[in-house]
């Protein structure tokens, strides 16, 4: 593959160890589609328009510890290149008001990746329901790979246990 080597070399050259490239063609492969610069620009973003670096923003906005941020980018590369704002709004729902810990958000989080809407309406109808139980040690826990994505006939029968046609009437009224 043509577009590899030059990739690989930029990446390289910007510090990423082997282990870290590896990770990110494999996770990430649409990255092999951007340009050189248009990685650059990428994976730039958080330093040239915010003036922050991507760990920043996740250390100093959202209270995560450098491990932590590592875990979440490696997992989900995506979320480095991700819109601030909804970031923000994602881990302000699901820090604040579905009062999820930071270490259960490292262990899941594809959250970022789920549109907030999704997860509201999930979250409200576990709670309308007393099922928006998201501590592990409780039973019937609820985990946030579940809330972000099942899909919904699947998410009704297996976690909330109601049926899509109750979800549906839910969302109605919010």
């Amino acid at each position: 593959m043509l577009l590899l080597p030059p990739r690989v070399a930029y990446l390289r050259s910007r510090k990423f160890s082997q282990e870290a490239i590896a990770r990110m063609v494999s996770r990430a492969p649409y990255l092999l589609n951007f340009s050189v610069e248009r990685l650059d620009n990428r994976l730039g973003f958080f330093q040239e328009q915010l003036g922050l670096s991507a760990e920043n923003v996740f250390e100093l906005e959202f209270g995560f510890r450098k491990n932590e941020i590592q875990h979440v980018a490696l997992r989900v590369p995506k979320v480095l290149a991700a819109n601030k704002k909804r970031l923000t709004e994602t881990f302000n729902y699901v820090h604040n008001t579905m009062e999820i810990p930071h270490n259960m958000i490292t262990k899941f989080p594809q959250i970022f990746n789920s549109s907030l809407l999704k997860i509201k309406e999930r979250h409200m109808f576990l709670s309308f329901l007393g099922r928006a139980i998201y501590d592990s040690t409780q039973p019937n826990y609820v985990s946030l790979d579940k809330v972000a994505a099942m899909p919904d006939d699947i998410f009704c029968r297996e976690v909330a246990k109601a049926s899509i046609q109750d979800f549906d009437k839910f969302r109605k009224t919010m």
